[in-house]
């Protein structure tokens, strides 16, 4: 069993906290709030579908890897590499820290995007949040974003069984739109702040 603490925290979304593996660095853990109950579901979903996406082989060029179930102090926990956005410093920002920080301009932020954008169309990508939290943006060598969060889907039913026994490109492709142009809207009104 991995021992956990509140020191570990790097991050939280609504159903579950991100800790840095006590044991390696390099890797992340997601484990569900207490107070969801038996909410394990969003991340079965993501076990399942990197599971899915493995057996496509497709390439995770735009994602980090998923290590599988890990048993902890704080319940079971999903272990993921750990997103970096410089090689040699524990640091992992968002796009949303890189452009306040005017690290990349808005150019560079539409063009790391539409790669992204692309990968996930590619690839049949099904996201359930691409939110601008859950990008995390390598900035050494060349520049990349990461979708750390929100892949596959959010419950684990019918509709998450049917998308995946027939990949309709249709679904992710309309997802993604809607999600493009939310992430659209908050770029115009931050670049208008700077």
């Amino acid at each position: 069993m991995i021992i956990i603490d509140e020191s570990l925290l790097i991050g939280e979304g609504a159903e579950r906290h991100c800790y840095v593996h006590p044991k390696d660095s390099g890797l992340c853990i997601k484990i569900t709030k207490k107070d969801i109950k038996g909410r394990l579901e969003q991340s079965i979903v993501e076990h399942d579908y990197f599971y899915k996406l493995k057996k496509r082989n497709i390439k995770l060029s735009h994602l980090p890897k998923c290590y599988g179930w890990i048993d902890t102090n704080m319940g079971d926990g999903l272990v993921y590499e750990r997103v970096f956005s410089y090689k040699n410093k524990n640091v992992s920002l968002t796009l949303k820290e890189a452009f306040r920080r005017k690290l990349v301009d808005i150019n560079e932020t539409n063009h790391l995007l539409n790669e992204l954008y692309d990968f996930i169309s590619k690839n049949n990508i099904t996201i359930s949040d691409l939110s601008m939290s859950n990008l995390v943006i390598k900035l050494d060598g060349k520049r990349k974003l990461y979708l750390v969060d929100g892949v596959g889907g959010r419950n684990f039913d019918y509709k998450y069984k049917i998308r995946n026994i027939l990949p309709i490109p249709f679904y992710s492709k309309v997802k993604l739109k809607q999600q493009q142009r939310e992430i659209n809207k908050w770029l115009n009104i931050e670049a208008r702040n700077l």
